[in-house]
């Protein structure tokens, strides 16, 4: 098998990734608290979704993406990656990082600042929650991108603005990734296998002390690489194998911490090419449309999925109706999808204002 990712591809596994984080990030806060083993390892976790999905098979739907949907992340930091694997890596000479690393940000910040705006507006007007000065202050220290440094603070404000500190960090990494690898064709599986050993030797200290590797770029480096690898060596063949190995280790990863900091690697090579496959087949059809489409959205799906959940997941805890509570869900995304679309056009508008900056201007 080929492993040629087009745009297209590209904005399915991204489809499917907000999809996962949406679903994910609603689910695992209702009840029963079932845990997930994302930043860290608990087989406790693990034991909760086997007796939970056991007992109510019923709501399997509910009970796997609380678990598993978390791992829809993968899919944002390969996609990220081979994209820029491709455009850069077949430049004779080295870019520009300055402007590489400012084109990032200018992509990243006016979407982070319409969402966190929301977020005070929603917070303000719609669940009448008091700004104070803690709240100016968890929102500097979250708008500077270095919440994640902090114990305590990596999920203020909207849980899934973790992601935004730890991507830009990965852009700051991808031009020396980029010269290491030009200058040794093994370069970036020693660098993933420095990176695998940090992590196994010390992400159990830095996560107790609340500042887990993996919502840092450390823990994120290995995926971050295998998407550059694939993106590079456009002509590799993907065998049968790896795809079997990778299904056995995050299988394996769910009952062994130790082979657990391996799933995420082994969720993306054992999902991306059957995905791929899965849309070569079915193209035409509503369903892959819609999922492209959502891949269109998802940076700004992402943006604000966190802070709308409110007061849908209470209003779902709270009733005794299971039915209720799947239209609390789906309300929630509809919403989600509308607010998405808002700031979508909201940034438009900014950038357009942002064009008439003549030093901004060779960067839109």
């Amino acid at each position: 098998m080929n492993n040629r990712i087009s745009k297209t591809d590209t904005l399915v596994l991204k489809g499917i990734g907000i999809l996962m984080i949406i679903f994910h990030n609603f689910f695992h806060i209702m009840t029963p608290l079932m845990g997930e083993n994302e930043f860290e390892y608990d087989k406790q976790n693990l034991l909760n979704f086997i007796s939970s999905f056991s007992a109510n098979p019923v709501y399997s739907f509910q009970y796997i993406f609380s678990f598993f949907g978390h791992y829809g992340v993968q899919f944002f930091i390969f996609c990220c990656v081979y994209g820029l694997a491709v455009v850069y890596g077949n430049l004779e000479r080295d870019f520009n990082v300055k402007d590489f690393i400012f084109s990032r940000v200018r992509k990243l910040y006016p979407v982070f600042t319409i969402a966190i705006v929301l977020l005070v507006l929603y917070q303000y007007l719609i669940l009448d929650t008091q700004i104070t000065l803690r709240t100016l202050r968890e929102i500097f220290i979250r708008y500077t991108l270095i919440a994640n440094w902090i114990p305590g603070k990596v999920f203020i404000l909207s849980g899934p603005f973790w992601f935004y500190s730890m991507i830009i960090q990965l852009y700051l990494c991808f031009p020396l990734l980029l010269k290491i690898n030009k200058k040794s064709k093994y370069g970036l599986w020693v660098v993933m296998f420095i990176a695998y050993i940090i992590i196994l030797s010390t992400n159990q200290y830095f996560s107790s002390l609340g500042l887990s590797l993996y919502c840092n770029f450390i823990g994120n480096l290995p995926v971050f690489i295998i998407g550059m690898i694939s993106a590079l060596n456009r002509e590799w063949k993907y065998p049968k194998w790896i795809w079997i190995a990778s299904a056995g280790v995050f299988l394996i990863g769910q009952f062994n911490v130790y082979v657990w900091n391996f799933s995420q690697i082994a969720f993306v090579l054992m999902t991306v090419p059957l995905l791929v496959k899965l849309y070569e087949k079915f193209s035409n059809s509503i369903l892959s449309k819609a999922v492209i489409f959502t891949g269109g959205l998802s940076m700004y799906l992402f943006a604000v999925n966190g802070f709308l959940r409110m007061p849908w997941v209470q209003m779902s805890i709270d009733t005794t109706s299971k039915f209720n509570s799947f239209l609390y869900f789906g309300a929630f995304v509809v919403l989600v999808f509308l607010v998405a679309l808002f700031v979508r056009l909201m940034e438009g508008y900014c950038l357009n204002l942002m064009s008439k900056f003549s030093f901004l201007k060779k960067n839109l």
